[in-house]
């Protein structure tokens, strides 16, 4: 998947809202390959805001002018039939997980991260600490669950013995 390096930028909006700092912050998500937004209603007294924390990257998300429609990447296409039912059950487990614990699957671990659990199918820990962006703090909380589901394709015969 290559080492991708991620940036953050930071956004305050009064709640009665301000166009210019609108301008500004809807100027900065369309020049930049945003990978995420997370906002936040923020109440300090008597004064209301919301609180915009952008992560991005360097390059473009697709050639084009609808660059977020053409980034969607279909894994059915792009994953072999045996590593896309891995990425279902891989990405099925990971919903689970999000609704237990109430947080954004992604929190859990992106599509791009399930895709190549599946493609390279790590069999410990330290294999999954070499997928971009999973690090330690994932792996010991998620890591038994996720290593166990690639175990039992493997087992099962569904996935092809991969070196």
């Amino acid at each position: 998947m290559g080492n991708v390096s991620f940036k953050y930028n930071f956004f305050q909006i009064p709640a009665c809202g301000d166009e210019s700092l609108e301008s500004e912050l809807n100027a900065f998500l369309e020049s930049r390959a945003v990978v995420d937004v997370r906002q936040e209603f923020v109440q300090d007294g008597g004064i209301a805001h919301w609180c915009f924390s952008v992560r991005w990257r360097d390059g473009s998300l697709a050639l084009g002018s609808d660059k977020r429609a053409k980034a969607m990447v279909d894994y059915k296409e792009v994953l072999s039939p045996e590593d896309f039912v891995i990425f279902a059950r891989l990405r099925e487990t990971r919903k689970e997980l999000a609704k237990t614990e109430q947080v954004p699957a992604y929190a859990i671990f992106t599509n791009e991260q399930l895709a190549e659990m599946a493609k390279i199918r790590p069999v410990s820990k330290n294999g999954l600490s070499k997928i971009v962006g999973v690090g330690e703090s994932r792996i010991q909380k998620y890591g038994a669950q996720f290593l166990q589901i690639l175990r039992e394709e493997e087992s099962t015969g569904t996935a092809e013995n991969k070196s």
